[in-house]
């Protein structure tokens, strides 16, 4: 049990410009998806309750595997077609609707370490990839199949308009199946005379435990049931984070998520309508007198307090607002 009291809230696990974006990750997430689902979606566990599969390595694993990470993301099952493929070889063995080997682009900067994304094709599906050699482990089969199917949620239904991986590893955490990603993160191996580790995904175990501290936060879960299924060393982070949650209020999410008199994210989110917003950017301060929570087309846009010349201003680490004579564009 976790007393995040007696936790040494002094120091996060991850240093405080990534704290800072990892916080502004999940208020998008809240504000794109809703605190409701947040708050209620089912986190999934290596069990076979939540993964009634026979995992015995052939490819009927992972396509099962599939459909229930898929509906678990909202995501209906039969608009994904699912490859097989070897490391090093750029042909796929299709199956499915084709009947020859097939090549395909990937989108750029995808590549999680034993799974592709390629999109949407010609055939109306979006195809995804399973490196061959992850049939042999269940816990990699569901973390490699949630980042791929996580590319639909945000590329695919084009919640964003560049690929960025970080933001799709994290989407997984909202979606209940963050446990299994945070586990493949980082894995020590031993055996007789020997010791070794590997690293998947994008996000450093410090991240993940940081992250899932946030999820854990947002929907007042302090001492979640599913911690038990991670591993040590994402636990220790957790915990870590948990403390520095609780111990600093000003310095986390949780200074805007809830406060006495003030409600709910989601109500103090739409309290912020119809007022200024301030955006930085390497320019310097955008503000944009905007009617709803996101800029319009046609609001007006000050840089520095003067008419913002015509351009694309970067707003984070993964938004931008296109600005044409002074107005959003």
């Amino acid at each position: 049990m976790i007393d995040p009291t007696k936790t040494d809230g002094s120091e996060c696990p991850v240093n405080e410009e990534t704290r800072e974006w990892l916080d502004e990750c999940f208020v998008w997430f809240i504000k794109t998806f809703g605190l409701e689902k947040i708050e209620n979606i089912k986190v999934l566990a290596p069990s076979p309750l939540d993964f009634p599969v026979k995992y015995d390595g052939q490819n009927k694993s992972a396509i099962d595997t599939m459909r229930i990470v898929a509906n678990q993301m909202e995501i209906n099952p039969d608009d994904i077609l699912l490859d097989i493929y070897t490391e090093g070889q750029t042909e796929l063995d299709s199956g499915g609707v084709f009947e020859n080997r097939i090549f395909l682009q990937n989108v750029e900067g995808e590549k999680y370490s034993g799974g592709l994304y390629f999109g949407k094709q010609e055939d109306n599906k979006y195809h995804i990839a399973l490196e061959k050699e992850k049939l042999n482990d269940p816990i990699a089969i569901v973390a490699t199949l949630a980042h791929e199917l996580a590319h639909v949620k945000l590329l695919g239904e084009k919640r964003i308009e560049e690929n960025n991986e970080d933001l799709t590893d994290l989407l997984t955490i909202i979606f209940g199946l963050g446990i299994f990603n945070a586990n493949v993160s980082f894995q020590t191996k031993s055996g007789f005379g020997s010791w070794g580790w590997s690293k998947s995904g994008y996000l450093s175990q410090m991240e993940w435990g940081y992250s899932l501290a946030l999820f854990a936060h947002i929907r007042g879960e302090e001492n979640p049931s599913w911690i038990q299924f991670l591993s040590p060393n994402i636990k220790s982070d957790f915990e870590k984070s948990i403390g520095f949650i609780h111990n600093n209020p000003i310095k986390s999410i949780n200074s805007i998520i809830e406060k006495k008199g003030m409600g709910s994210l989601e109500s103090k989110v739409n309290q912020m309508l119809f007022k200024t917003f301030i955006y930085k950017c390497k320019e310097g301060v955008l503000s944009i007198e905007q009617e709803y929570q996101y800029p319009n087309v046609g609001e007006k846009v000050s840089l520095n307090n003067l008419p913002a010349p015509t351009g694309t201003y970067k707003t984070g680490w993964f938004s931008k607002i296109n600005v044409i004579d002074g107005r959003v564009a």
